[in-house]
């Protein structure tokens, strides 16, 4: 065997090594319809990252859903969905190579980039599934603006102002993940949301480098459901031309969700209750 055999055998142990081991950190991108997720991760999937958009995850891999027509809206059989993303994050954690600059090191001393290192989750349900959320943000009467524009009915962009007046979507977020953050989209233009949610991913990442980087699974949340008398195996949805906000339990942002996070410098700034809306007030 030649040097050069060596080096490729040597490489692709170090890739068997890393396959299974290297894991990626799930992230949702999520919030209220209107609120700029999908045009923000197709910006972020445009600059490298990976990004799974949840409603055409949905419906390319068939997960079983069914039609509530009172409500208007899909139920989807979470259970399945999570299996489904389980095995597409497996699938991508084995096709991540070692990276460039890497030949000749050791296992050990190899890298992966960030953005390898990360799976962005879109979906205003996204936090159902990952142990990290970021939660975009608009003002309400910004909210309806961009929704009746977009065509939605009145009851819709009601509904859809009320649910981000309340919060609901971060309460939910709070309740399910580990760590949430928020970001402001009322006046920021795509561009600016998305080095934004960069520059909290890059946050993350440190944190978890330093084993600092608090996670909860969706199967925890699940339990707390159940304890509170709620069905977590469920979650009700719809794309987000017509998105109906489901919770039964709106105390899901109560306490106990300290974490290092107040601490990082970078995510301080984006730390739920840091957004200003005063200015807008009517």
């Amino acid at each position: 065997m030649d040097a050069s055999d060596k080096e490729r055998s040597g490489q692709e142990r170090c890739d068997k090594e890393r396959s299974g081991q290297e894991k990626i950190l799930s992230v949702a991108l999520t919030g209220t319809p209107g609120t700029g997720k999908t045009t923000v991760s197709r910006l972020l999937e445009k600059r490298g990252h990976h990004v799974l958009f949840l409603t055409e995850f949905i419906k390319e891999n068939n997960i079983s859903s069914e039609r509530d027509e009172e409500r208007d809206c899909l139920v989807v059989d979470m259970d399945a969905l999570e299996d489904a993303v389980s095995d597409h994050i497996r699938s991508l954690e084995k096709s991540i190579p070692a990276g460039n600059g890497n030949e000749g090191k050791a296992c050990q001393e190899q890298t992966v980039s960030e953005k390898d290192s990360v799976l962005i989750i879109e979906s205003h349900m996204a936090h159902y599934l990952c142990d990290h959320a970021i939660v975009f943000r608009t003002h309400p009467s910004v909210l309806e603006k961009r929704l009746s524009e977009r065509g939605y009915s009145p009851e819709k962009v009601r509904e859809n102002a009320m649910a981000e007046a309340l919060d609901i979507i971060l309460c939910e977020a709070y309740d399910w993940c580990g760590s949430v953050l928020e970001v402001d989209n009322t006046e920021r233009d795509p561009e600016d949301s998305a080095d934004a949610v960069e520059e909290i991913l890059s946050a993350l990442l440190r944190l978890r480098e330093k084993g600092l980087l608090p996670e909860t699974s969706p199967a925890d949340g699940a339990d707390d459901c159940e304890s509170a008398g709620r069905d977590g195996g469920n979650v009700v949805s719809v794309p987000d031309e017509g998105a109906e906000i489901y919770t039964d339990d709106n105390d899901a942002c109560a306490s106990g969700h300290e974490t290092i996070l107040e601490k990082d410098e970078t995510l301080r700034k984006y730390l739920p209750g840091s957004i200003d809306w005063s200015s807008l007030a009517d």
